[in-house]
């Protein structure tokens, strides 16, 4: 982002608060454009943030910093009623800032790329980091709604400003060595399914014997019917001996727990 006044906004971060939804703005050097009387104000109410889904408490940064290149590849078809909006979205994402790039593809005319990442339906894109390499992070679906909410911090790790695990968490990660797919059926209004689908992407990240996806229900009704999804987050593990099927939005040892078992 070199070049960029420091007024000018690169990133857009989405945040739900107990009255409504609320917006925070960072500029080209990671800052929040808050004011300091927002800043002490936020950190006396919420001196720490309480994630009951993962690993405990974690400490707020007002910092992130901008590392590397991630590119967003689009599949979509003719006749996909969700898939201009979805070009739309990402297409304004992208232009955020010079380190987010977006290609499109045909889901038929691309179909040896399609094939590559693993895609099969529309609207459907994955990100790949600095070196154009798929790391199994998958959204089916536009990821709108409450899901804003696990786009951007995909995004962000892809980025290479990657969260830590606990050890133990990581070291079973690191065990897996057979092909293994997350899939995520959310939808849009689902405020504990975006906590979900980070789990599966950070799993995806950290080895690449496994995918994670996020699969809006609504859109992909046919999915959600041979999955036999009636509420959401659902989450199915597809492991080498079998599927393991998750309800709600589990931590990781539990879809770990999962793995272990599919």
């Amino acid at each position: 982002a070199d070049g960029i006044k420091d007024d000018t906004v690169n990133r857009i971060f989405m945040f739900r608060a107990r009255n409504g939804w609320g917006k925070a703005v960072i500029s080209e050097k990671g800052k929040l454009q808050i004011t300091d009387q927002q800043v002490e104000l936020q950190k006396s109410r919420l001196k720490r943030f309480e994630d009951y889904d993962s690993y405990g408490s974690v400490p707020i940064s007002y910092e992130i910093s901008e590392k590397r290149d991630v590119t967003i590849a689009l599949f979509t078809e003719p006749g996909c009623y969700t898939c201009p909006e979805t070009d739309g979205l990402l297409d304004e994402i992208a232009g955020l800032t010079e380190r987010i790039r977006l290609v499109r593809y045909d889901l038929k005319k691309d179909a040896a790329k399609a094939a590559e990442y693993k895609v099969t339906l529309a609207p459907s894109f994955v990100l790949l980091d600095d070196k154009g390499t798929y790391r199994g992070v998958k959204f089916n679906g536009i990821p709108a709604g409450h899901e804003i909410n696990s786009f951007i911090p995909a995004l962000i790790e892809m980025s290479g400003a990657e969260s830590e695990v606990p050890k133990e968490f990581a070291d079973r990660v690191a065990k897996i060595d057979q092909p293994v797919n997350i899939k995520v059926f959310v939808t849009l209004s689902c405020p504990h399914c975006p906590g979900a689908v980070q789990k599966a992407h950070k799993l995806a990240m950290m080895n690449p014997y496994i995918e994670g996806e996020m699969v809006e229900a609504s859109t992909f009704e046919s999915l959600s019917k041979l999955y036999n999804v009636s509420a959401v987050p659902q989450i199915v593990v597809n492991g080498p001996h079998g599927t393991k099927t998750l309800l709600g939005n589990q931590p990781i040892q539990a879809i770990l727990d999962a793995i272990d078992a599919a």
